[in-house]
């Protein structure tokens, strides 16, 4: 049987979670000059799963996820599409293509930003920084109807853990929403 993915990722502890993500930016840190070790990722993962303040080393790499989020949201800019109409954006509506492989380099392009911007931003939330909670919103607003979106599942969770709400609260949504507009 195949496994289900969104299944899998809403059983994730957070520690877990964090981890996973932390290993999807291990190249694109290390070209930015940050090297994310296995150790430092599963003791960065452990602290702020526990809410614990993480360390100085956390610093740089946040600031890496940052320079990612911004830089992608850059990339889509040249399209003159912000995140939340990306998402919304299929590639039929894309233009700049003309043969097979620049529709392929653009589909990739725009996907790679969409992809960067919501898991750097759910990465920074478990990393104690929520100024891309408004990216976690649109991730899950835009995937939320559909029970296998993986990307909505883990921004959905990002923006709960750094609201402080738990996940089985009945009113989750109202509160993430209200933790969304003070940001």
């Amino acid at each position: 049987m195949i496994p289900n993915r969104a299944e899998n990722v809403k059983k994730w502890t957070y520690e877990e979670l964090w981890l996973i993500l932390m290993r999807q930016f291990k190249r694109l840190s290390f070209e930015r000059g940050v090297e994310i070790t296995d150790v430092t990722a599963r003791a960065l993962a452990a602290q702020a799963a526990q809410r614990a303040p993480v360390d100085a080393i956390a610093d740089p790499i946040r600031q890496v996820l940052i320079a990612i989020v911004e830089e992608s949201v850059n990339v889509l800019g040249q399209w003159q599409l912000t995140y939340e109409q990306a998402l919304q954006t299929t590639m039929n509506e894309m233009h700049g293509w003309e043969t097979t492989a620049d529709f392929l380099s653009l589909a990739n392009e725009k996907g790679n930003a969409e992809l960067r911007i919501a898991a750097g931003s759910a990465l920074l939330a478990g990393l104690g920084d929520a100024r891309y909670a408004r990216y976690l919103w649109q991730t899950y607003q835009h995937g939320r109807h559909d029970p296998e979106d993986v990307d909505a599942i883990v921004a959905w969770r990002a923006l709960l853990f750094a609201a402080g709400i738990a996940e089985d609260d009945p009113q989750a949504i109202e509160k993430a929403e209200n933790f969304r507009q003070k940001l």
